[in-house]
């Protein structure tokens, strides 16, 4: 037993990457969340990005996305670290491709260039010259997970990611035990962790959840893992108290169970029953706290506007943008190009993100755009998936695209969710298309003989 620990501790001695990780952790421990300490972590991520290998550089990527909406949000030194990202994963495939151990896929850059430069050019005919131009480092990032599909290891930068998340979420409960620190994780009475926004917060619980529930499905997580993911990420997400999130965890669950008891009924009943007996008891422990939930829904029914009130506002945000969308045909057409500013909302006399991915693409690309990203995401997955992935390989895809109609999941880094979902997609069809190349070889060596 010692021994095993003890070749575990040099293992991960080995793994650069887990102590690069470590050191930024550290950081923010030390921080009591000072801002210049929070430049500090975004330069060390960077030069750890710079030196470590790329497989190294997504995983601490994918590491550090659960820490950089945190108390400077949306500041210069955010921008600055995810433009420094992209350009130094986009540095490192461009050197990988020179010594030939990537593809450069020529159309895809093409066509990811040419609809950029439209894009661009309707929002400077609008008069639009700032705004969201951060969307234009997600085409290099995009082209990077889409080129990578073969050799990056989906599994390895997902653990980073929930290692990422499982940190952010214990170090800010620190501060509640010591005062020194010069940050509330609880926020309005919700739970947000290190991260600016409590919904930011439990879309990072689902997703993970989503992905690690499709993993158990596969046979790759001990029950053991899954339940302690599970139970993680599911009191992290009812932590926050939002009413969308509480909805999107009851979905995935029931999707997850769904799709669990298909695979063989009569012996997965024995373990749901087992798995939702755990859920009663930690529902008991926390008897108080779902009352609190329940008065938290129980307040949009007493309200005068159910709907309004359920939807935190929302509907009155769409109904603004989608005025915007058909306000001259030329708009409704092209849209207002991506760095259209957000919209002013009359009835909150505030301006908003949109809250919603599909009516965000409309307003910023119009009809004809959405067509032409549906069809180059299609032309994609044509060509890459030779094999249909089995059903729940889609489940953190499901996620995202449900939650999209809630949240705009394209901003800042939830962009990443997208790529990791489509990811999952490629492996398991990697899977199939090699053990279908198995049997046909075995197939051609049982002809020859």
């Amino acid at each position: 037993m010692t021994l095993k620990i003890k070749n575990k501790l040099l293992e991960l001695k080995a793994n650069k990457t887990f102590l690069a990780c470590c050191l930024m952790t550290i950081i923010y421990l030390i921080s009591g969340y000072c801002k210049w300490l929070e430049i500090l972590m975004s330069v060390c991520a960077l030069v750890f990005m710079s030196i470590l290998p790329l497989q190294s550089s997504f995983c601490i990527f994918t590491f550090s996305h659960c820490f950089t909406l945190s108390n400077i949000g949306y500041d210069s030194c955010f921008m600055v670290t995810l433009i420094g990202y992209c350009i130094i994963l986009l540095v490192k495939y461009i050197i990988g491709v020179r010594k030939k151990q990537y593809t450069f896929h020529k159309k895809i850059v093409l066509g990811l260039s040419w609809f950029l430069a439209i894009s661009m050019t309707i929002s400077l005919f609008n008069g639009l010259y700032r705004g969201a131009w951060l969307y234009l480092t997600y085409i290099p990032l995009f082209y990077l997970i889409f080129a990578m599909k073969n050799e990056f290891d989906i599994v390895q930068g997902m653990n980073y990611m929930l290692g990422g998340f499982i940190a952010s979420v214990c170090l800010s409960l620190l501060t509640l035990i010591f005062p020194y620190f010069q940050y509330e994780p609880i926020f309005e009475g919700r739970f947000r962790a290190f991260i600016n926004n409590t919904n930011y917060m439990y879309m990072r619980a689902l997703f993970l959840l989503s992905f690690y529930m499709y993993r158990y499905l596969v046979h790759e997580l001990s029950n053991l893992k899954f339940v302690s993911v599970f139970l993680f990420c599911s009191l992290s997400c009812l932590a926050t108290l939002s009413k969308t999130g509480i909805g999107m965890l009851a979905l995935i669950t029931l999707l997850f169970v769904i799709y669990y008891l298909k695979q063989d009924f009569k012996k997965n009943i024995k373990v749901v029953g087992i798995f939702f007996l755990i859920i009663l008891i930690v529902g008991l422990i926390g008897f108080k706290f779902i009352l609190k939930l329940f008065d938290r829904f129980a307040s949009d029914f007493n309200s005068g506007n159910f709907w309004n009130s359920l939807l935190t506002g929302r509907d009155d945000i769409w109904k603004a943008y989608i005025s915007a969308c058909f306000e001259n045909p030329f708009k409704c057409l092209f849209g207002h190009g991506i760095l259209a500013e957000e919209v002013f909302i009359p009835a909150q006399q505030i301006t908003r993100a949109s809250h919603n991915l599909y009516i965000f693409m409309l307003y910023r690309f119009g009809i004809v755009g959405c067509i032409v990203i549906a069809i180059f995401i299609y032309k994609i997955l044509k060509q890459t998936l030779i094999e249909k992935p089995s059903l729940f390989a889609w489940l953190p895809l499901i996620y995202i695209l449900i939650e999209s109609l809630f949240d705009n999941t394209f901003k800042c880094y939830h962009f990443t969710y997208f790529l990791f979902a489509v990811m999952v997609l490629f492996v398991e069809n990697g899977i199939k298309t090699s053990k279908i190349d198995k049997e046909n070889q075995n197939i051609k060596k049982i002809n020859k003989i």
